[in-house]
């Protein structure tokens, strides 16, 4: 029995080792893209705002909706 364990453990390290580094670059990946969607919301507030305007030309007002 202890040889079994001691084969399961010699190829699940290398696996658990290989899972650890994919998550750990996942978790950069989903900061990376929350980031990226923070920026993109608080610029769309800001030409919403913008488009909100009398004087805003057709061309912003269409790139808001878009």
């Amino acid at each position: 029995a202890e040889m079994a364990v001691s084969l399961a453990l010699d190829q699940l390290i290398p696996l658990f080792k290989k899972e650890a580094k994919l998550l750990g670059g996942i978790h950069k990946e989903f900061k990376d893209i929350q980031h990226e969607l923070e920026c993109i919301q608080a610029f769309l507030k800001d030409a919403d705002k913008r488009a909100e305007g009398d004087n805003t030309n057709e061309g912003v007002k269409t790139w808001v909706k878009q």
